[in-house]
């Protein structure tokens, strides 16, 4: 009734053939070094601050870097917003679906 996709017109079923790539070696290297080392600059970093929201303090976490794309966050980060020596910012007077929505908008 149904034919099998992978059989030929005899009815002999056939594996598929596997290509197997291969890269010379200076590009080798370069995807690994990649892979070791995040770009320079890059975001993903920087430090994790702790965000505690809510009543209910529903943890966040987010970069550094990328909280400081905000005013408001970039000044609690250099500010005395920091509980202690740990960085961690409290909000218990926000809801945590706003924070959320915030942070993807950040990232």
């Amino acid at each position: 009734m149904f034919k099998r996709s992978f059989a030929s017109r005899d009815g002999r079923v056939t594996k598929p053939k596997l290509v197997k790539n291969t890269y010379p070696e200076h590009v080798k290297r370069k995807m690994q070094d990649s892979l070791e080392s995040p770009p320079v600059g890059s975001t993903l970093t920087s430090p994790i601050v702790t965000l505690v929201v809510g009543y209910e303090q529903r943890l966040f976490a987010a970069h550094e870097d990328v909280l400081c794309h905000s005013s408001y966050f970039a000044a609690a980060l250099k500010g005395n917003f920091l509980d202690g020596t740990s960085k961690k910012i409290d909000l218990p007077d926000e809801e945590p679906e706003i924070l959320s929505c915030i942070l993807e908008f950040l990232f």
